[in-house]
Order: structure tokens, then sequence, then C-alpha cells
């Protein structure tokens, strides 16, 4: 008697899969032997092309595929020219909508979503998960944004039956980044010889090395939930400052170099902001290394990765 053909295990949908973290995050998966479905909005090596403000082509692909688990990490307004947009509300709240409504059409399909920790606002104590942004804090639309989606993306997953988790991502870090963010910047200027102007540096970040934000994904993915709601961050904060004269010390560049007090402070940078990870722990054990915050770290696989 001929036996069946082996059927594959579903496959994971991973949306802006060409974005910073969503090539990190198919590359982990991939590596821990799931079947990728990468989504982007341009076409790429790899990736299925698809445009999430089309909610009917993404419920198609969802149906063709039968994936068990979306993790949504596409999202409008991460540039800083478009961070105070308030289109940016309405924008994503679609693509939360899509995707949610998507996977209710996909029976046993899980979201995760994807939250910053922008969403909180300004706060002088480690952020917990239920505390809400401070009222009169200046909180970009970026934040407002990914707050609406988050909860909208809750609520209409409760409503249809669709299992939502929502990870908040503190200060994802590491190679890959766009131009314009602190170490990539940083790097350039350095590498140059240039001095680099920086804000007084005294903020205190919670950074989280991409490959273990996405590790943290990659676990959710295994864990029973409905309705879930978490940080993934290291609970540790680590000043920009001392961050900044590390990665000078690891490029052998004179820290003279980094002008501190050069450049005044965005709209509503908060000084700390810096993960509880209480309910992390509870899930997973121990939370991701605070990597920055080692006194001899060596940067070598950031410089050159």
């Amino acid at each position: 008697m001929s036996q069946s053909p082996r059927r594959e295990p579903p496959p994971i949908i991973v949306t802006g899969a060409n974005g910073f973290i969503g090539r990190r995050c198919c590359a982990r998966l991939r590596a821990q032997g799931h079947r990728i479905i990468a989504c982007a909005r341009a076409p790429g090596p790899g990736l299925t092309t698809v445009d999430l403000t089309d909610s009917a082509a993404f419920s198609v692909l969802v149906a063709a595929q039968q994936p068990s688990c979306i993790i949504h990490l596409a999202s409008l307004g991460v540039a800083p020219s478009g961070a105070h947009d308030p289109a940016l509300v309405s924008a994503n709240l679609v693509l939360a909508d899509t995707v949610i409504r998507a996977a209710a059409e996909a029976p046993g399909c899980r979201v995760i979503m994807t939250g910053s920790m922008a969403e909180y606002g300004i706060h002088d104590r480690p952020l917990h998960e239920h505390l809400a942004p401070e009222p009169g804090s200046s909180l970009a639309c970026y934040g407002i944004a990914k707050l609406a989606a988050g909860i909208h993306a809750r609520s209409l997953g409760r409503r249809l039956g669709v299992p939502v988790a929502l990870a908040r991502l503190f200060g994802v870090y590491g190679p890959g980044e766009a131009p314009h963010r602190l170490f990539p910047s940083l790097l350039s200027g350095l590498r140059a010889g240039q001095v680099v102007e920086l804000s007084d540096g005294q903020q205190q970040r919670d950074f989280i090395q991409v490959d273990d934000a996405c590790a943290v994904l990659e676990a959710l993915i295994r864990l029973p939930f409905d309705d879930l709601l978490v940080n993934v961050g290291t609970g540790v904060p680590v000043r920009v400052s001392d961050t900044c004269r590390k990665l000078a010390a690891a490029l052998g560049v004179d820290p003279g170099l980094l002008r501190f007090g050069a450049r005044p402070r965005s709209p509503g940078d908060a000084d700390l902001l810096v993960a509880d990870t209480a309910r992390l722990r509870s899930l997973i054990g121990e939370p991701p290394p605070a990597r920055l915050a080692a006194e001899h770290y060596d940067l070598g696989w950031f410089i050159h990765g």
C-alpha cells in the first residue's frame, strides 16, 4: 500500500519582511525550521509582494496559504520625518485591521502584532504593560498610531476569535538599521573622523539586540495565548552617552569627536525608556541580555555586521 505524501506544516506569514527587523526575523524563523511566507510591499528576492492597504489581496494570500501564525512587522512612520503626521494613525489602523480580518478566515491562525515603546509617552519609571500614556506628555503621532493599532487588533481579534499577542518592542538595534538611526549615524561619522553632534546623551534607553528581539518573537509562536500584551526589552537602562563612548572606543577613534549637547533633544524625548520585563520573564524565563550594558562588550559584530 502506498503511503500518502507527508503534509507540510502550515507556514508563518511575516509582513514587513524586507525591513530591518523583518529580515532578521525571517532568517531566525527559517533557521529554526519554520516555513516562511515573507511579505513586503516592494518586490525583491524571496519576497511575496502584497500591499496591506489592499485588504482583498492579503485575504486571498492568507486563504491560499492557511498559515498557523502571522507576524505583523509592517508599519508606517518609522522614519523621523513622518513621526508627527496624524495620517499615521488611520494608516496603521488599516494595516492592523487587514491582518486580523484575514487571519479570521484561516482556522487556527494566530497573530503576533509588534508595538513600540513609543506608545507609553513620558514616565519616570520602568514601563509596565498596563501603564497608560502620561497625560500631557509629548506623544508623537507614531506612538499614538502604534497604540491605536494594537488596541484595535486586540479588540477585533476578540470579536472575530483570532488569538492576538502584542509585543511592544523597545530599543532594537543591530546590523541593517536605517542610516538615520543612532548607531549607523555614529558609525558613519566616527569612521570618517568627523565630529558627531548629539543631544546631551543623558537619556537612558532599553537597548535590545535585533536577533534577541527576534528570538522572543519566535518564542511567542510556541506559547499559548488568546489576548496577550508583553514588553520585549532587557529591563536594563543604558545611558546613551555611555554607549556612544563605548562605540568610539571599539572603533579606536577620539571620543572628543562626540559633541554632546550640540543638538537639542527631539520633542517628547523621554529621560527614561526601559521595559518592565516581569511579564516577559514569566513567559519565557530570563529576558534577553542587556548586551550594551556589559562593561567590556565586544561591538565588533555590530561594527562589521
